[in-house]
């Protein structure tokens, strides 16, 4: 027999006996780690080796690379896939792909394991809230108003804004509220391109410079045909401003 072919066959007998050795097997059952298993796959972490991640990682992909594949059908049924970023536009078996996270497939369409729908919290101007593809922010400098950026480019964007806001201190009790709405579209203000990462003024010209003033947007990712609910509430002296991020 050819040396080099017996050196071959041992190497993936050793390499076929070091990978089974991490598994053992009871019955119909499965176990990595374990030797008795308790499930049909039973996989057993370390949790007393502080450096050693535990975990199971489903198959990675971007969106647009999920939307590309064309082979999952009824034997599919229950694959689970982990979706990295909002790139690609959606076809029908992705229209629920709306943000990133664990995907699971029904045999037709791709829906999301638990996703968040929300999040607020308190921040000082210029740093940022994000939910999904959006991101908001008080601005940092210049006229004090909500920003806005999307984590993917889009390609158009449309919504409304009601701001309730005051232009002196009001009197101790309290004083009416002067209100003013604002429209934007993507497509007919001339700007039909959201690039990633580039933060833009909802309306460029507002300004709340009073603790307490407010601006509330419906907002519309064309593009990934999703909508957001965004309150900002102006801090005092623009620290801990709040803003709640909602998909509806």
């Amino acid at each position: 027999m050819n040396p080099t072919i017996v050196l071959i066959s041992m190497k993936k007998t050793v390499t076929l006996l070091l990978a089974a050795a991490a598994f053992t097997a009871s019955a119909q059952n499965v176990g990595v780690n374990t030797a008795a298993p308790k499930a049909t796959l039973d996989v057993a972490g370390s949790p007393a080796d502080a450096a050693q991640p535990d975990g199971f990682i489903a198959p990675r992909l971007t969106r647009a690379q999920l939307i590309a594949k064309t082979g999952y059908g009824a034997d599919q049924n229950g694959a689970i896939v982990y979706v990295t970023d909002l790139s690609g536009i959606v076809n029908t078996a992705t229209a629920a792909v709306t943000q990133p996270g664990h995907y699971v497939f029904n045999g037709t369409v791709w829906n999301a394991f638990a996703i968040k729908k929300s999040i607020s919290a308190y921040v000082n101007a210029g740093v940022a809230v994000t939910l999904g593809n959006l991101n908001v922010r008080m601005s940092a400098s210049g006229n004090r108003s909500l920003e806005i950026s999307f984590t993917n480019a889009v390609a158009a964007v449309n919504g409304v804004s009601l701001n309730k806001f005051r232009t002196a201190a009001p009197p101790s009790g309290g004083d009416y509220i002067d209100r003013s709405g604002h429209n934007r579209n993507s497509t007919a203000d001339g700007t039909n391109h959201w690039t990633a990462g580039t933060w833009r003024r909802w309306q460029a010209g507002a300004d709340f410079p009073i603790h307490g003033a407010s601006q509330e947007i419906l907002i519309n990712d064309d593009t990934n045909k999703i909508t957001y609910r965004v309150t900002m509430i102006v801090g005092n002296a623009y620290n801990n401003n709040f803003i709640s991020i909602e998909q509806l």
